[in-house]
């Protein structure tokens, strides 16, 4: 990342994509809950910062939801990972609505998540952002060798880079790339 930051990597010709891997041991992401884009009621717990109280689901649409925001300046993956929902899992009932990048210039977090759940929302409640090979890994590889020349098609490609991800994953002691816990009480 030092060396080769993603804008100069993108001014290389001929690029289309790329994929960087990680070791996620020691990696501590900032967040914390909001007011934005919520719905029903609740109230911030001053003491503790992920934790929020007095929760009741918004009776009209008969959902509860609210949003964190987390700094992911640090972590080299591209914009499109942090952004896509489908890098996700959440526990209980609760499901990722959207992520919105946040252009505040006075805000050091970098992303907006929103999450819901038409269900009981009380609990723990861990949103994992997981640690996947994006897909266009899979559409670059075939598994037919030619003799002739693919520009868009890479024999192997994928059993390649998933030994380098089950490598990564091995010396991980993390199975996601980070966790937000919060404690939601009525």
């Amino acid at each position: 990342n030092k060396y080769f930051p993603d804008d100069y990597i993108k001014s290389l010709k001929g690029y289309v994509n790329h994929v960087r891997f990680l070791k996620t041991d020691n990696i501590t992401i900032p967040y914390e809950i909001t007011t934005f884009n919520r719905i029903g009621r609740f109230k911030l717990d001053r003491k503790d910062k992920y934790h929020i109280s007095d929760v009741n689901i918004d009776s009209r649409r008969k959902k509860f939801q609210f949003s964190f925001d987390v700094d992911y300046s640090k972590l080299p993956l591209p914009d499109s990972y942090f952004s896509n929902p489908n890098n996700y899992i959440c526990s209980g009932d609760y499901k990722v609505e959207k992520i919105e990048p946040i252009k505040n210039e006075s805000n050091s977090f970098t992303h907006r998540i929103t999450i819901n759940t038409a269900r009981s929302p009380y609990g723990t409640v861990k949103v994992n952002l997981i640690n996947s090979l994006p897909s266009w890994i899979h559409e670059t590889d075939t598994e037919v060798e030619t003799n002739t020349i693919s520009e868009d098609k890479t024999f192997g490609f994928k059993i390649l880079t998933k030994g380098i991800s089950d490598a990564y994953a091995f010396i991980n002691k993390n199975k996601y790339v980070t966790t937000f816990e919060f404690r939601i009480s009525n």
